[in-house]
Parts: C-alpha cells; sequence; structure tokens
C-alpha cells in the first residue's frame, strides 16, 4: 500500500475527504440537477404570481362596474 502524505497547510481549515472520481461525478450531476429544478420551480412561482396579479385586477375592474 502506498503512503500519501498531506500537507499541514492543505487542510488547515477544511475537512479533506477522498472519494472516487466516479462517485465524485455522480454527486455533481446531482447538485447540478437540484439547482435546475430550483430555477424552473422559481420560474414557475414568478409566472403563477404574475398570474395572479392579472386576475386579482380584472376582478377589481368588474367590481368597480357594479
Amino acid at each position: 500500500m502506498t503512503t500519501i502524505t498531506i500537507p499541514k497547510k492543505l487542510i488547515f481549515n477544511d475537512d479533506l475527504i477522498i472519494l472516487p472520481r466516479r462517485r465524485y461525478e455522480e454527486l455533481l450531476k446531482q447538485s447540478s440537477t437540484k439547482t435546475k429544478y430550483d430555477r424552473e420551480k422559481l420560474t414557475w412561482k414568478k409566472s403563477a404570481k404574475k398570474n395572479l396579479f392579472k386576475l386579482y385586477s380584472k376582478a377589481d375592474s368588474i367590481y368597480d362596474q357594479i
């Protein structure tokens, strides 16, 4: 088994984690998917809010006519 020396400067303030490359790539895929989902969720939320304001303004104009 090969010995690896890790300098203290490298791990001074952070934790050092060693992962196989395949697992690292899987984690990257999952994190990018999550951010894509969050962006889509935010887009739908903005759209729903905009449509809600349109509906309320139409309802207000109808009540003003009565």
